[in-house]
């Protein structure tokens, strides 16, 4: 399982995949993990986003799997 963040870059926050992360210019891809309200992005959808814009961190050993 990848990496799950949830993010918040205004007015709703959500969950996202991470595809990579840019160390360098504090940045991550990632994809949105489930429906909005607020905004029209489709689950799948690919964003680059700021540190700055990560509420939390889910890790695969945080899953009771």
């Amino acid at each position: 399982f990848p990496v799950t963040i949830k993010i918040c870059p205004g007015q709703e926050r959500f969950w996202c995949s991470v595809l990579s992360v840019d160390r360098d210019n504090r940045t991550i891809v990632a994809s949105v993990a489930n429906r909005l309200i607020h905004y029209d992005l489709p689950v799948g959808t690919e964003l680059e986003i700021g540190y700055d814009n990560v509420y939390d961190i889910l890790k695969p050993e945080d899953m009771n799997l």
